[in-house]
């Protein structure tokens, strides 16, 4: 679904894909899964399997979305009575912006969070004299950099470090495949399973529609369900790869009890150089998952705007996120433990926007497929209150849940 404009596309499906990648596998992602990887041993591989298939079911809901214009007009022609019609006003409707605005909190506070692991990355495994505090700023100011340039320069640099941090990681997980298993390692191990290691199960593969968001618009059906697919497809793979090589050389339950399972694994699988590679990585993906949601938020809400404002608002979806980001890492909100519960706040409200996007789906579908697409959507309601529940401050994510769910649903109609 394109912006409405022509503007320069992602134009092939491997950029597309590495896009999405580079989110999918963003530092806080492998975190996640390696702990997950701990908690759980080889049902890992199970959960995986099963978020893989919810997640294929939600890429092809956005297949089935009526193909018009930006990916909130497509939504809430979807949730028309009448799948095709013009969008009714009824407040249903205006869910159709869900996504744009849990997108617009992800990056807020997902990205603080980023930035400051960038920087504490970059300080330990590359510079130990250059400030944590600098590293983030300076990443922050290269993104906002090549926003202000245009969203070209912004959409090369994303490719390129996307394509960067994929391969980086394949070659890191196939080498740490191939190294010596570990004491106590092997993914045999089946440590004592919590309901909290399987809420790290929540936040996985979320944003793999961000790359073909941004591809051109492919009127082949085949051609646009191979984008959104393979993303979830490689998204998994790659995920139980890094599984795969963490259960391989670390015991569970060391990588239960850390908050690094993937430098864990880097430097007791490759040592310096796994530690290089897997800190080279993890900044790459932080500059692909930032700048993709930047260019997916400019996408999404450009188009919301009469035409003869779009010229001058081209470049403020982008630069005004990079300015509150800015002003929280300045603030100090990248160390405190409320931000985590902002970010939970942002991602339920995303795993609602998919559960938006299924139910919009399912009135453009026949009724077996109907019934799919409305089970996937309460599982993800499902998934985004245990989420928000689950968070350390269940309340305050909630009402960032809310705050921003409000500004979707008050959004004023293109005129």
């Amino acid at each position: 679904m394109g912006s409405g404009q022509p503007v320069p596309p992602l134009r092939s499906l491997a950029a597309a894909l590495i896009v999405s990648l580079g989110f999918v596998l963003n530092v806080r992602a492998l975190a996640a899964f390696g702990a997950l990887a701990g908690h759980s041993g080889w049902i890992v591989f199970i959960i995986t399997a099963l978020l893989a298939a919810l997640y294929g079911l939600t890429a092809a809901a956005y297949v089935r979305l009526p193909a018009r214009g930006s990916e909130p007009e497509s939504i809430a022609l979807g949730l028309s009575p009448v799948c095709g019609e013009d969008p009714t006003p009824r407040v249903i409707v205006r869910l159709a912006l869900v996504p744009l605005a849990a997108r617009v909190g992800v990056f807020l506070f997902m990205g603080t969070s980023l930035l400051a692991l960038a920087g504490y990355i970059f300080n330990e495994v590359f510079w130990r004299q250059f400030p944590n505090l600098g590293f983030s700023f300076l990443l922050l100011a290269v993104l906002a950099g090549f926003a202000a340039l245009g969203e070209k320069p912004l959409r090369q640099l994303v490719a390129v470090s996307g394509m960067l941090a994929v391969l980086t990681l394949l070659i890191f997980f196939t080498a740490a495949l191939g190294a010596p298993a570990g004491e106590n390692a092997g993914v045999d191990q089946l440590p004592a399973f919590s309901l909290s290691g399987l809420l790290l199960a929540t936040t996985l593969l979320i944003g793999f529609e961000i790359g073909p968001l941004l591809a051109e618009p492919e009127p082949d059906v085949s051609a646009r369900r191979s984008a959104y697919m393979l993303t979830v497809i490689a998204g998994a793979v790659l995920l139980a790869m890094f599984g795969a090589a963490a259960l391989h050389v670390v015991d569970a339950g060391r990588l239960a009890d850390t908050t690094v399972p993937h430098m864990l694994l880097a430097r007791r699988a490759l040592g310096s150089t796994g530690r290089m590679l897997m800190g080279g990585a993890c900044i790459l993906t932080t500059i692909t998952a930032l700048g993709g949601l930047l260019l997916a938020i400019r996408a999404t809400s450009v188009p919301l705007f009469p035409a003869s404002r779009r010229p001058f608002l081209a470049a403020m979806p982008m630069l005004l996120p990079c300015a509150a980001v800015a002003g929280l890492l300045g603030l100090g909100y990248a160390g405190k433990p409320v931000l985590e519960a902002y970010a939970a706040g942002a991602f339920g409200l995303w795993l609602a926007g998919y559960a938006v996007v299924n139910v919009a789906a399912s009135n453009c579908v026949l009724r077996n497929s109907r019934i799919a697409h409305r089970a996937a959507a309460g599982i993800y309601l499902i998934m985004a209150a245990a989420l928000v529940g689950g968070s350390d401050r269940p309340w305050v994510s909630l009402f960032v849940a809310c705050v921003l769910l409000a500004a979707a649903v008050s959004f004023p109609r293109k005129r």
